[in-house]
């Protein structure tokens, strides 16, 4: 659909994941260029307040070399939300990191820079009747800057989602931000973010009997407008995005499920 729209003239704007293969992702790009209009992925997440502090940190040099990381993504999807839809299909779906998490591993690499390299473990705990891949997953993953770090994921949080954490150790400071979504100051020393200067942010998604992430299309459509107009804007291009699935997918090439 989106290179599709590229060769009628359109600019496009894509929701995540952009796709569920990167030699996708390289021909939209592609098509973007030929075409000479943009291509401009959601990435809704950059904008919770809580990580729009702590990327300030990085750009100012206040955090210092990371030494390590971990990022926790705990949420609850009912055999419900699979039923009966695409949702779970590998072919549609793609998996649990590309469908529920891949705002979070955008949020990791948009901070921490590229990835070296992964290993890990996949399992399908809770939803072998409705899913044709991993509920839960275990990942070691080495940065290009060195730092090292681990992915914790699942979706079988009992009732409701538990949280989105990410801890991150450093040189000269040490800060985890958490909540149901990334949207918590949970923990910093020394003190190098205002809490009271931060902004509740929008609330979740809800779909009933779920909730997705916290809703911040309304940035996401201003940075559009912004990119359209040729100023100066934060929201997500093509090979931005495509970091992304390159690293999911290199997750699940090395974490076999």
């Amino acid at each position: 659909q989106s290179m599709a729209a590229l060769h009628a003239g359109h600019h496009v704007l894509c929701e995540k994941p952009m796709c569920l293969l990167t030699q996708d992702g390289a021909a939209m790009i592609e098509a973007a260029q030929k075409a000479n209009k943009k291509l401009l992925v959601v990435k809704s997440t950059r904008y919770n307040p809580a990580i729009v502090a702590l990327k300030k940190l990085f750009d100012n040099g206040q955090i210092g070399q990371v030494y390590s990381f971990q990022l926790n993504c705990v949420w609850n999807r009912p055999d419900a939300y699979y039923a009966n839809s695409w949702r779970g299909s590998l072919d549609l779906d793609g998996g649990t990191l590309f469908t529920q998490f891949s705002h979070y591993i955008d949020v990791l690499l948009w901070l921490l820079g590229d990835v070296a390299d992964v290993c890990g473990f996949r399992t399908n705990s809770a939803h072998q009747k409705t899913i044709e891949f991993e509920d839960t997953g275990a990942v070691a993953i080495k940065m290009l800057s060195g730092a090292i770090g681990s992915l914790h994921y699942s979706v079988n949080a009992q009732v409701q989602n538990h949280e989105v954490s990410l801890t991150i150790v450093a040189e000269k400071a040490t800060i985890k931000l958490g909540g149901t979504y990334l949207n918590e100051l949970v923990y910093q020393q020394p003190a190098l973010i205002d809490p009271n200067a931060l902004g509740v942010g929008n609330l979740a998604n809800d779909y009933g009997f779920y909730k997705g992430s916290m809703s911040n299309h309304d940035k996401v459509y201003e940075n559009v407008i912004a990119a359209l107009q040729g100023a100066e804007s934060q929201v997500t291009d093509g090979e931005g995005a495509l970091k992304t699935v390159a690293l999911i997918e290199k997750i699940y090439q090395q974490a076999n499920l």
